[in-house]
């Protein structure tokens, strides 16, 4: 017995405007794999083996479309514990494909996005057959909102060479982007910038931190926001200005990689002009040194 061609799909889950394409792509994976059991449940899904190469995501990635897909009650499930999930789809019906050689209707799944909504014909089932000839797109290849993409590497990075251990290290950076791929969705937890705010206050010695590495690691695995004064500005890379005066039609926003090595610095290793993470505080440009500042020969100086 092989697995049919095409996967049944409610129009009402097409036509749901709420639903990202992504997770719909996720969801018609999911459903695919559940053809065994005439697409009411899967059979149990070994999370590392099986699901993450399934939907083609990345670990983190994979585990929040599970969560944002049974928030929205596409799916339920269960698990035993161990890695290995039960899905089941209280929004199906049963199907059997009777047609396994039919050519495939020109209303498929495109390379992006969701499929173009078939016109509803009177007595059929309130379903669309929807041909999975496509692998999602990760996230990890995407930007963020802010225009950070994932920094997992980099943030694990910048810990270990912060003095935490390895272990917790990894543990924070799959936290952190966990919680920028969930930023996409509304929520404001702290991300790549908090990490490298916490580092910076807890060097900071007008606050006298004994344990840096302690209290920076605690915070961050709580999810606990950094002190607004402390957190990097994001700069943008066509104008070189701070976002907070960045004036371009279309920001490219980052967070410039010298940030990680001025994290552990004082404002005492920038002059006057400077602010703790070394951006000039009269024409607010990141490239700027203070000795060339473009204020005085343009005039551009944002009061």
């Amino acid at each position: 017995m092989t697995a049919p061609r095409y996967v049944p799909i409610l129009e009402s889950i097409v036509a749901d405007q709420t639903m990202a394409a992504a997770l719909f792509q996720s969801y018609s994976r999911l459903l695919a794999a559940a053809w065994r059991q005439n697409y009411q449940r899967t059979d149990p899904l070994d999370f590392e083996t099986e699901i993450v190469p399934l939907l083609g995501l990345s670990r983190t990635q994979a585990r929040e479309h599970l969560r944002l897909l049974r928030f929205g009650k596409f799916i339920q499930w269960t698990t035993n514990g161990a890695g290995r999930y039960l899905i089941s789809f209280p929004n199906t019906h049963t199907y059997t494909d009777t047609t396994p050689s039919a050519p495939a209707p020109d209303r498929g799944v495109r390379d992006s996005g969701k499929p173009d909504l078939p016109e509803r014909e009177s007595g059929k089932p309130d379903s669309v057959v929807v041909v999975l000839n496509t692998k999602p797109e990760p996230l990890s290849n995407t930007t963020t909102r802010s225009g950070i993409p994932e920094n997992r590497t980099r943030t694990e990075a910048l810990l270990v060479c912060f003095g935490v251990w390895p272990e917790p290290a990894h543990a924070i950076a799959e936290q952190i982007a966990e919680n920028e791929a969930r930023n996409e969705y509304g929520n404001r937890l702290p991300d790549l910038r908090h990490v490298l705010a916490w580092i910076k206050y807890v060097c900071d010695p007008e606050n006298e931190i004994h344990a840096p590495q302690a209290l920076a690691v605690a915070n961050l695995r709580h999810n606990t926001p950094a002190p607004e004064a402390y957190l990097p500005p994001l700069i943008c890379r066509a104008c070189d200005r701070v976002e907070a005066v960045c004036a371009c039609p279309q920001p490219q926003l980052y967070l410039p990689p010298i940030f990680d090595a001025r994290a552990t610095r004082v404002k005492d290793g920038f002059d006057f002009d400077h602010d703790r993470w070394g951006l000039c505080l009269r024409c607010h440009r990141f490239a700027c040194d203070g000795l060339r500042c473009q204020v005085a020969t343009v005039g551009d100086a944002v009061s």
